[in-house]
């Protein structure tokens, strides 16, 4: 919900005396994700024809063109 990258709740819950880390999150997710993915893998794969979208997005900066993507 808060959105933070799992270094920095690390930090936070350690603050507060816990030894949750990184890696036993990952883990401790993984196996409740696990059925989850399983579902999405069988769904992609009833079909015979797997799509995905290749648009090219810009990326800021690149030589040429403004931020917005405007030359």
């Amino acid at each position: 919900m808060d959105g933070l990258p799992l270094n920095r709740l690390e930090s936070i819950l350690k603050r507060y005396g816990s030894e949750v880390t990184r890696t036993s999150q990952i883990v401790r997710l993984s196996t409740h994700c696990q059925p989850l993915i399983h579902l999405l893998r069988e769904h992609q794969h009833s079909d015979p024809l797997i799509q995905m979208d290749e648009t090219r997005i810009q990326a800021l900066k690149e030589p040429g063109y403004s931020a917005t993507g405007n030359k």
